[in-house]
């Protein structure tokens, strides 16, 4: 066996090791590029965009002009050269006439002078957070509208410093109540707008006053009802709103005190936050956040429903822009309303009741 034949095939040899790698380098960490405060930035702008002569090709749309001026300087040199090509050139030509002019015109009404927005939203802000620190009558609809349309065409620098501004004034606990919740809301719109290219933003901006616009016209073209043409004053509209707060009033407070025995309007009372604002102290309603603000709506509820919430947030004004547009939209609804035919009911002295998750404390006085 020592000898047989064939002899047994060898062994396999080993593999090979695998080759050495090449060292890699070190990975380099490039910076992020430092912030330009709007001082520095005024000072020394950037090269390449509307100002440099250069950059990228889409700033400012110089880059959609060169292309158009080529393709125009193009299609001239064809129009010279063959003459039995000129019918589809002479209408090449002027379709790109057109181009250039309309791309021109876009350019013209986009332009944005940068401090002078600036300024305008320094302003009109410093106005509401004046407003705000005296306690007196609150801002109007229409200054909050014209801030947030100073606010919508801020450059993309400004913008970021006014949102780093309002963020460490929202996280500040020496920032006055009212102002913070100002700075709340103001940095949930920025962080939505700073995701946005400026142009975007200029173009929201304007569609905003168009939209602002028209509805201030649509009131004027056409209403039927005894409010809208004036024949019902306000402070009729404000005894109808108190008699229907006081009879959801009680409504509701029967609900809370015996909830199985009023099954459905507990169940609508815990839904419907608009509800709860007819049960809330004062204390609470300030209590109460912008981004709770922004969930009320009118969708829904029934006319004295509308008219008790009115009542209720013209007792207790609330600041910020979102509380100011729901009593907007109630007073638009409540001027459309019929007259409340219901007997003048008389206010409670107290109520004491176990309150649904989501209303804080147990003892409304009234």
């Amino acid at each position: 066996e020592r000898w047989r034949w064939p002899p047994p095939p060898p062994l396999p040899h080993p593999p090979p090791p695998p080759p050495a790698l090449p060292a890699q380098p070190p990975l380099q960490v490039q910076p992020s590029p430092p912030f330009i405060s709007p001082a520095e930035s005024a000072a020394s702008p950037p090269p390449g965009g509307c100002d440099g002569g250069g950059g990228n090709e889409g700033d400012c749309g110089s880059g959609r002009e060169t292309e158009i001026e080529e393709m125009l300087r193009k299609l001239e040199a064809v129009a010279a050269k063959d003459s039995g090509s000129r019918p589809f050139v002479t209408s090449a030509l002027g379709m790109v006439r057109k181009m250039r002019d309309e791309n021109r015109a876009w350019r013209n009404a986009n332009t944005v002078d940068e401090q002078a927005v600036y300024d305008e939203y320094c302003t009109l802000q410093q106005s509401i957070a004046t407003a705000l620190l005296e306690g007196g009558p609150l801002p109007s609809h229409e200054l909050y509208s014209r801030r947030d349309y100073a606010m919508t065409r801020l450059s993309d620098s400004l913008l970021q410093q006014e949102y780093v501004a309002h963020t460490k004034a929202y996280l500040d606990s020496d920032t006055p109540p009212a102002l913070r919740g100002m700075s709340e809301m103001l940095v949930i719109r920025m962080g939505d707008l700073v995701q946005r290219p400026h142009e975007l933003r200029v173009q929201q901006a304007e569609r905003m006053r168009s939209q602002a616009a028209a509805a201030a016209e649509r009131p004027a073209r056409g209403a039927s009802t005894p409010a809208a043409t004036g024949s019902v004053d306000l402070s009729q509209q404000r005894e109808w709103n108190e008699r229907a707060f006081w009879h959801v009033h009680n409504r509701l407070a029967t609900a809370l005190s015996d909830p199985d025995a009023h099954a459905a309007t507990f169940q609508r009372l815990c839904n419907r936050h608009e509800l709860q604002l007819v049960l809330m102290t004062s204390a609470e309603l300030r209590s109460l956040t912008q981004a709770q603000m922004q969930a009320w709506g009118t969708s829904g509820l029934d006319p004295l429903e509308l008219r008790a919430a009115l009542f209720s947030l013209e007792r207790n004004p609330l600041p910020g822009k979102p509380a100011q547009q729901f009593v907007q939209q109630l007073m638009q609804r409540t001027r459309a309303l019929p007259p409340v035919e219901l007997p003048p009911v008389a206010p409670p002295a107290v109520v004491t009741t176990a309150l649904p998750h989501g209303l804080a404390g147990g003892q409304y006085s009234l």
